[in-house]
């Protein structure tokens, strides 16, 4: 449940981003990194959600404890 709330999350922010700089371009300059960048958010949001999903199942089973 975790990795979806923060893939969500991540995506989410990543998209809000890229409409607001896409929005903010002046009329004849190039839109064409958008998808990259897109593409790129959704790359770094699959690496953080795992890492989050990951830990979860750890605290879960024991194996991970809290370290404060």
């Amino acid at each position: 449940m975790i990795f979806l709330f923060v893939l969500s999350f991540a995506v989410m922010i990543s998209i809000l981003w890229e409409s607001a700089e896409f929005a903010g371009k002046v009329a004849g300059e190039s839109h064409k990194d958008t998808m990259t960048d897109l593409i790129a958010g959704l790359a770094g949001a699959l690496v953080i959600a795992s890492y989050a999903g990951l830990r979860n199942d750890l605290m879960k089973s024991g194996k991970l404890s809290i370290w404060y």
